[in-house]
């Protein structure tokens, strides 16, 4: 063969392979649309129900409705955690997969028993790429953005235009619990719409609301008080002055109180000793087993430790271990636990 003609046959394959459909590279750029966002509910403090409830609040709207021109998922999960103060703990990214990288680099752990706050991150076998996210409402249901083009409540369920589903084992699911109880992020007072920057770094160079608008004249209100309230004080005698503050006076000095709260004395009462060190196993029945903050049955979750699973305590009482595991910090219940030799 000459080569003139391998010449051509190369020159007809590359123009062949011109014409074929392109497939559509995923640049997803982090859009913020929060200041479009339902924000008719109230904050708890509670960073992994708030997401829930803030999240919940956008049941229903579409694309068009909140104002992103990308698929919206991921973007979904960093707007709803912008919007309650968890943005440092869900550092919000377009992408799926990237998302998925930042929990976990900012101290989320894989949870198996998915509970209120967790992220579901759905995988996709076949084309081995992340393809989706939501936020579990309870240990079934989870809120998710773009779902059938809207924000929509679900349990348990999804199917791709392509046959890819949880139902036919060719996506999997995974759940990443933030470490909300390290968030010190706080929510933002003036939101405004960016699409191009994290929703995490807000700026003050942002228009401002409504709500701003508000505040300020509030704040001019209270200028103006204070100089009436200056004038009429002038005005009362030493006496009225003198009763009023010693009414104060009384009141504050009976609110604080010497005792301590609850959770206070149960963690003052609590000493651990180092005779209960050793190499434990978890002996739950099928279940993982939880470990918590403090020793207490109300604390807050840190992590869920699968049966079976070895670990090592440094100190206890009969009721609490305190061990590390999956380097977080925290306490099992020792009724679950079983000691072993190694």
């Amino acid at each position: 063969m000459t080569k003139r003609k391998i010449y051509w046959i190369v020159l007809a394959l590359v123009m062949a392979v011109s014409m074929l459909p392109k497939t559509v590279i995923d640049a997803q750029a982090t859009q913020s649309m929060a200041a479009r966002y339902n924000r008719t509910y109230k904050l708890t403090g509670n960073k992994a129900a708030d997401i829930v409830t803030a999240a919940l609040a956008q049941k229903e709207k579409k694309k068009a409705d909140l104002g992103y021109s990308e698929a919206w998922c991921a973007d979904f999960i960093g707007d709803s955690a912008y919007l309650v103060g968890a943005s440092d703990v869900i550092p919000a990214n377009g992408k799926v997969a990237t998302l998925y990288a930042n929990v976990l680099a900012a101290n989320g752990t894989e949870v198996f028993v998915p509970q209120m706050g967790d992220l579901v991150f759905y995988y996709c076998t076949s084309t081995q790429t992340w393809v989706h996210v939501g936020i579990m409402v309870d240990s079934v249901q989870s809120i998710e953005g773009n779902y059938s083009g809207k924000v929509s409540l679900v349990k348990g369920v999804y199917r791709d235009s392509h046959g890819h589903s949880l139902a036919n084992g060719t996506v999997v699911r995974k759940f990443i619990r933030p470490a909300y109880y390290r968030s010190k992020a706080s929510a933002p007072k003036v939101i405004s719409n960016n699409t191009t920057i994290n929703p995490g770094t807000n700026t003050n160079t942002s228009t401002k609301t409504d709500t701003d608008k508000k505040t300020d004249t509030k704040k001019d209100t209270a200028k103006k008080t204070d100089k009436d309230t200056k004038k009429d004080t002038g005005k009362k005698t030493d006496k009225s002055t003198k009763t009023d503050t010693s009414k104060k006076t009384n009141k504050s000095t009976k609110k604080p109180s010497t005792k301590k709260t609850t959770k206070e004395t149960s963690k003052s009462t609590v000493k651990l000793s180092k005779k209960y060190a050793g190499t434990y196993k978890v002996n739950t029945k099928d279940d993982p087993l939880t470990m918590r903050l403090e020793p207490d049955k109300t604390s807050d979750v840190v992590i869920q430790v699968p049966k079976g699973t070895k670990v090592k305590v440094t100190k206890g009482t009969k009721d609490w271990a305190y061990t590390t595991y999956k380097g977080l910090n925290g306490y099992l219940s020792m009724e679950f636990l079983k000691k072993v030799s190694k």
